[in-house]
């Protein structure tokens, strides 16, 4: 929706002096916001996601695409076509029938700009119709232009590669793969075309996850038990310190309502999900998985704190037995003692490899847990 502004300014008696006109959108910020003019533009649109609004029309008869920081209001990149834009189309609208139409409102619904590419998701409608295109500038200097059934998001991905929508490109505007990944769904720190690091909270846990989107499947995910509260108004942000090596650094910096900063620095193993405050920390720590030959779910998690829990699932009828308890470690011969609380600590020896965890019982009994 687009609502019309008029702004009028005068001095005493004298005549008008000003009159500007703004338009006001229900999914994006107004022109002027920005220091635009509307008078420079036709077909205008204004769409933004997350943090960058994207500005689009036509100027001079040419389309032009327009982005900006929501918070800086720093412009990000502008775009505009060398072709002449034909607001008149001819389209069809069933049973072999044709309408000529004209195109009164363009909206960009994302875009990036990187390594000499420009990749916009572009919608246009006028009279009851509307299409989506993809707008490709390849890094060849070529422009490819893709017909799409939705507004598609964009994401800045792998090295050279963006995502649109669930669709993986490379910077000739050739699909890598596609993925069952929702719209707007991409997220974390691409370690590879397919694979994504994501770190965030979930009631008083922190969440570590390695999503391989092109199987769409996760590699491993992590639970962490925080030492301190997060209310649901406090303000978080999450930032990657140090990504060097495969034991990646962060802080998570908080906010809460009544002005209390805190942040808190922790490390996260990318090969196997194991979080720490400290660097050096036993491989070990995370959540364990096996299936019994009976139908039941074995998870041990192991926290960092010398604490864990042993949950039993029929996966049946999801009906589970959980059970907290302390354990030691015993790295010189590979074990561990788990102390469930009862005055009856068990014994288990482990071996670790390629997050696969081989776990013998003290009587002998062999079981191989999976890295969640």
């Amino acid at each position: 929706m687009i609502a019309v502004c008029a702004g009028f300014s005068s001095c005493g008696d004298e005549e008008l002096e000003e009159f500007q006109l703004d338009e006001m959108y229900s999914t994006g910020d107004s022109f002027s916001t920005y220091g635009l003019n509307i008078k420079d533009y036709e077909c205008r649109g204004s769409f933004y996601f997350g943090n960058i609004n994207h500005f689009s029309g036509l100027k001079n008869n040419h389309l032009w695409i327009s982005s900006y920081d929501r918070t800086t209001k720093e412009k990000l990149w502008e775009w505009t076509d060398s072709r002449t834009f034909d607001k008149k189309r001819t389209v069809h609208v069933g049973y072999g029938e044709y309408k000529d139409i004209e195109i009164s409102s363009i909206t960009t619904y994302g875009a990036c700009a990187k390594n000499n590419i420009f990749v916009a998701s572009v919608g246009y409608g006028g009279e009851s119709y509307g299409e989506y295109n993809i707008l490709f500038k390849t890094a060849t200097g070529n422009l490819k232009e893709i017909r799409n059934e939705y507004p598609a998001y964009i994401t800045d991905w792998y090295k050279e590669s963006v995502f649109v929508g669930n669709c993986c490109y490379n910077d000739l505007g050739d699909t890598i793969y596609v993925s069952q990944v929702n719209n707007g769904a991409v997220s974390g720190t691409p370690i590879s075309y397919e694979e994504t690091i994501i770190v965030s909270d979930y009631q008083q846990q922190l969440t570590a996850s390695r999503i391989n989107y092109k199987t769409y499947k996760s590699v491993w995910n992590t639970e962490y038990r925080l030492p301190f509260e997060i209310f649901p108004d406090t303000k978080k942000e999450y930032v990657l310190l140090d990504n060097s090596t495969n034991i990646w650094k962060y802080k998570l910096d908080l906010l809460y309502y009544d002005g209390t900063k805190k942040d808190y620095t922790f490390y996260l193993n990318i090969e196997n999900g194991t979080i720490s405050e400290t660097q050096n920390v036993s491989p070990i720590v995370g959540s364990w998985v096996y299936i019994t030959d009976e139908g039941y779910k074995e998870i041990i998690t192991f926290y960092s704190d010398n604490t864990g829990r042993w949950e039993s699932v029929n996966i049946h009828d999801n009906t589970f037995n959980l059970d907290p308890f302390t354990y030691t470690m015993d790295d010189k011969e590979d074990k561990f003692i788990i102390d469930f609380g009862d005055n009856s600590p068990e014994t288990y020896y482990y071996n670790i490899s390629d997050n696969k965890m081989k776990l013998m019982y003290e009587d002998g009994h062999v079981e191989l847990y999976t890295k969640q």
